[in-house]
């Protein structure tokens, strides 16, 4: 496939427990996508995070607060990739997914 950025990425956000690992899945032509909770100044994060990249694959711990960048194996992430799985080690916060161009 070929492709270019799009531009105005999106900022998604949504659930994820310790329950089920969730398909991270792209919504644009990126080149890396960042997960994190969603917090702030009011709301510190609260979950460490398991995160496997490719999905169903050895997952890593990322420590509460810590952004996780997917990044893809050729130039592009399109949409609807299934590009890694994310699930809470204990409880269930909001995940903010950030689609981008690399740095």
């Amino acid at each position: 496939m070929s492709g270019t950025p799009s531009t105005g990425y999106p900022v998604n956000t949504f659930g994820i427990d310790s329950t089920k690992r969730y398909q991270i899945v792209a919504q644009t032509i990126c080149e890396r996508i960042t997960v994190q909770e969603n917090y702030d100044s009011a709301n510190p994060p609260s979950a460490d995070l398991l995160v496997a990249q490719p999905a169903g694959g050895t997952q890593a711990l990322v420590s509460k607060g810590v952004p996780f960048v997917f990044t893809p194996q050729g130039k592009w992430f399109y949409p609807t990739n299934i590009v890694g799985d994310i699930e809470t080690v204990s409880g269930s916060i909001t995940l903010q997914q950030v689609e981008s161009q690399s740095i």
